[in-house]
This record gives C-alpha cells, sequence and structure tokens, in this order.
C-alpha cells in the first residue's frame, strides 16, 4: 500500500505524518468501499430471497387457480345433468335471466299516485 501512496506523491515533497495521514485516509476510503460492497451484496442476496419468494407464491396461486377451475368445471357439469333431468322429466325450471315486460296499465299509475294527465297519449 505504501508504493500505492508514493507513486501518487513524490516522497521528497510529503512529511512522515503527511504520509501517514494519506495512509490513514486512504484505509478508510478503503473501509468504507469494502462496507459499499457487504452492502450491495446483502441487497443482492435480499432480492434473490424476494425472487425466489415471489416465484413460490406465484406456483401456489397458479395451482389454486387450476383448482378452482376445476371446481368451476365440476359445477357446470353438474348443472347441466340437473337442467337435463328436469327438462327429461317435464319441470320448467327458473332461469332469472331477464324478467318478461309488460304495459303498465292505468291502476298502476294510480298505484304509485300519478295522475291520468302524465301518461302520454291520454288526453282529459
Amino acid at each position: 500500500m505504501r508504493a500505492i501512496q508514493l507513486t501518487m506523491l513524490p516522497q521528497e515533497s510529503t512529511t512522515s505524518s503527511d504520509a501517514d495521514r494519506i495512509e490513514d485516509k486512504t484505509q478508510l476510503i478503503l473501509d468504507a468501499t469494502r462496507a459499499q460492497r457487504d452492502v450491495c451484496l446483502a441487497e443482492k442476496k435480499l432480492a434473490d430471497c424476494i425472487l425466489k419468494a415471489n416465484s413460490a407464491l406465484g406456483m401456489l396461486y397458479k395451482f389454486e387457480m387450476l383448482e378452482a377451475e376445476k371446481k368451476l368445471w365440476e359445477a357446470n357439469v353438474h348443472i347441466g345433468y340437473v337442467r337435463h333431468s328436469a327438462h327429461q322429466s317435464g319441470v320448467t325450471l327458473y332461469e332469472g335471466c331477464k324478467p318478461q315486460k309488460r304495459r303498465r296499465t292505468f291502476a298502476d299509475d294510480a298505484a304509485l299516485g300519478m295522475e291520468a294527465e302524465f301518461i302520454p297519449g291520454t288526453e282529459r
């Protein structure tokens, strides 16, 4: 290390106390650089661990998704069997998709508290 310091500063222009201070400073810089390297290695290790955990969770979620898809498929098949059996026996099932529309009547308007003059197409 002294050879590095001597090449940085000519020997005749430095005193021993200057050389000691430069050596001390160089040692501190080297220690700080090693500490920064250790921090970078720890960050890399942490990132690797996080990646491993996320990969494991991803595989778990994919497994659970496939299990849920299987259960959904089995439920749909079971519903199909029930509907087919009901149809074969003549039972009408309520689908619940769309209610049938019906026209409004004057009795409906009266029940809602509306007067006849608000109904389009009617005159007094």
